[in-house]
């Protein structure tokens, strides 16, 4: 009785899953509409829920367009509900597979985004510094344990690091940070990759979510006022013209993802 049981049951699941990959996700989407309050607008849809696409998908005052999805099936059988994502927006795009585990532990990997940091900054900030440059991000891996990140992998690059809000849009070079998942916590190591300033610095996150940031930045031009004056944001310069920074604090990442503070 126990295998009749069993086998019923997997028969069931495989039929419900049959169904959705047959469903037309635009059928679905207005069902969904008229019920809940969904956290995105989506329009033009084709496809299905298992294998879709939306010309335009509006998120708040966001627009993102050509809007892919993929359920990848074989996770399921891991105990995992993963989906491949892929969409433009402006002059950026990003592709990345993020998953939950039956743990309720959430994941992304493979994440290959070039976007404008003025984006990012409107996605994250409410309080906009005018952010200038572009920031490509590869990132091989990043989980989120509780509310906390528990490991990271892969380089950050922000290439043309300026600011739009700044008199003359100064532009102070641009900058590489590389995360590694180490027994100490989350590690990411600063470095510039060319330009006006120098920079070095140490990013550490440790399991219970405290952080420290340890971080030097040095014009390589003793002449560029305009540098030297956009440095004074981060503190007070020694002789030389370099500002150390040491900053420690607790990373609050439900403010930033308000999901995880509902799981």
């Amino acid at each position: 009785m126990k295998k009749v049981i069993r086998y019923g049951a997997l028969v069931l699941i495989l039929y419900v899953v049959f169904l959705l990959v047959l469903l037309p996700a635009d059928r679905l989407y207005a069902v969904l509409k008229e019920k809940v309050a969904l956290p995105a607008s989506l329009y033009q849809i084709n496809g299905s829920v298992w294998d879709g696409r939306a010309a335009v998908v509006m998120v708040g005052n966001h627009r993102l367009e050509s809007f892919a999805w993929q359920f990848e099936p074989l996770a399921l059988l891991m105990g995992r509900l993963q989906i491949a994502l892929d969409f433009n927006k402006n002059a950026g795009k990003l592709s990345v597979v993020i998953g939950r585990s039956v743990w309720g532990d959430y994941y992304l990997h493979d994440a290959d985004a070039a976007l404008p940091a003025a984006d990012l900054e409107s996605f994250f900030s409410r309080t906009r510094l005018g952010l200038s440059g572009n920031v490509t991000a590869n990132l091989r891996e990043l989980k989120v344990k509780g509310n906390q990140l528990s490991a990271v992998e892969g380089t950050l690059l922000w290439k043309d690091a300026g600011l739009t809000s700044s008199a003359d849009n100064t532009t102070v070079g641009s900058f590489e940070i590389n995360f590694e998942t180490t027994e100490e916590g989350v590690k990411g190591i600063l470095k510039d990759a060319g330009g006006p300033l120098q920079a070095d610095g140490i990013v550490l996150l440790k399991e219970d979510g405290t952080y420290q940031v340890t971080a030097a930045f040095t014009p390589r031009d003793a002449t560029r006022n305009d540098i030297k004056q956009a440095l004074r944001f981060l503190g007070n310069p020694d002789s030389s013209g370099k500002v150390s920074v040491s900053q420690s604090g607790n990373l609050q990442l439900e403010k930033y993802l308000s999901f995880i503070a509902k799981t």
